[in-house]
């Protein structure tokens, strides 16, 4: 699925691990994963600009064109 976030170079924090190598993962339920991992994104110029060319790189993968195909077809395995 494209995310256009990752398109424009916005920092990605993921609790689903949908993004890859393009965001920094964290646990959803540790306060403390959370925090350290917004501490890495402000504390890290080397990191935030590895994980912005890795987001535009990920999203170039993905159009709006297959993401409707796939929705489509999600919807006709879901209805048959």
């Amino acid at each position: 699925m494209r995310d256009d976030r990752l398109t424009d170079g916005t920092l990605a924090l993921d609790a689903r691990r949908l993004a890859g190598d393009a965001a920094l993962v964290f646990d959803p339920e540790s306060p403390r994963a959370i925090a350290d991992a917004v501490a890495t994104l402000l504390g890290s110029a080397g990191e935030a600009a590895r994980l912005r060319t890795a987001g535009r790189e990920r999203a170039g993968r993905f159009s709006w064109r297959e993401t409707a195909r796939g929705t489509i077809a999600a919807y006709e395995r879901a209805l048959a």
